[in-house]
């Protein structure tokens, strides 16, 4: 039996040994905003895009009946895929779909963008493979949510930090328990841009000690 097992990589440091989807040239534009920065260095992933997945969050108020039949509606998603819906996190229930056929990088974003036409849609990711052990597991492919993390200077003074969400439309959550400096944003359908984008929109600033993603580890068994 198929099982797919979500866990949130709060900062972890995602370690790449995966081989390059053939996607064309004509692609380049989208693939080039496939980036995130580890301790200021830029890493690719647009090259590890999975042309036959993306991973969807649904508001939590959604029941899993109106998901299973949002599933099974949208002609670009197998509905023969066993879906399994995962509620670790009551921000959004989230699922790792897979398309009836292979979509490039820029047909995966019309997708999304469709998508978020739908109101239980809170977000929808691309899937990135790449071979990871984390805690002694082997993790399959990463995604990513609507939240991203941003490290600030100093805790006593977010105007920086509050002024930015604002001019972005992404909101400014909480500190994250134990990890000084640290706080929670979320991005949404009307944001700038989505989490991944907004990460590294706020680390490029300048006016940031980090910014980046909060990766989904998946598995499959």
């Amino acid at each position: 039996m198929k099982r797919t097992l979500i866990s949130p990589g709060i900062l972890i440091v995602i370690l790449f040994s995966c081989e390059e989807n053939n996607i064309s040239e004509s692609d380049n534009n989208c693939l080039e905003k496939h980036y995130y920065y580890e301790q200021s260095e830029k890493i690719s992933i647009g090259s590890n895009i999975l042309q036959n997945y993306i991973f969807i969050g649904f508001d939590y108020s959604a029941t899993n009946s109106e998901i299973y039949s949002f599933i099974e509606d949208e002609a670009t998603l197998d509905s023969n895929f066993e879906v399994e819906i995962n509620e670790y996190n009551i921000n959004s229930k989230k699922a790792l779909c897979k398309f009836t056929s292979s979509m490039n990088c820029s047909e995966i974003k019309n997708i999304i963008e469709k998508f978020y036409k739908n109101e239980i849609v809170i977000f929808a990711s691309y899937v990135y493979d790449c071979d990871m052990l984390f805690g002694g597991v082997q993790y399959d492919y990463m995604s990513y949510s609507d939240e991203f993390l941003v490290k600030v200077e100093n805790s006593d003074n977010l105007d920086e930090l509050n002024t930015i969400a604002d001019q972005t439309g992404t909101i400014v959550k909480s500190e994250v328990y134990m990890m000084p400096n640290w706080y929670t944003l979320s991005s949404n359908k009307n944001s700038q841009g989505n989490a991944l984008e907004m990460a590294n929109f706020f680390y490029e600033t300048g006016k940031f000690k980090n910014a980046v993603p909060n990766f989904y580890r998946i598995e499959l068994e």
